[in-house]
């Protein structure tokens, strides 16, 4: 849900020196490619932990498998009723499996 406050923050961290150009930089990295041809994904050997919402309307949720297809031994957690920023969206939702993922004494 955008805020005034989340608004403010955003419009901050615009401001930054180099900030928009990173963004722009950063969008037309994702304009037309399929991360899946791409050996990226299936080189990532860390733990991976995917947190995607159900209503992603950037990258829809069904993505989600093939991201678990490519990256060796990825988790998904799927977060009901959020779309593509879950963390902001639901961070009470979101913050619970990553500190479980994050902290080797939960992890299984």
């Amino acid at each position: 849900m955008l805020t005034d406050a989340l608004a403010r923050r955003y419009h901050t961290l615009m401001l930054a020196p180099g900030a928009r150009e990173a963004m722009l930089a950063r969008m037309q990295q994702t304009v037309l490619v399929d991360p899946l041809p791409l050996p990226l994904l299936r080189s990532i050997r860390a733990p991976t932990l995917l947190v995607w919402g159900e209503a992603d309307a950037m990258i829809p949720f069904a993505n989600s498998a093939d991201y678990l297809g490519a990256i060796p031994g990825a988790q998904l957690v799927p977060i009901a009723g959020v779309g593509h920023l879950p963390h902001e969206e639901a961070p009470e939702r979101s913050l619970v499996p990553v500190a479980a993922f994050l902290s080797p004494g939960l992890r299984r």
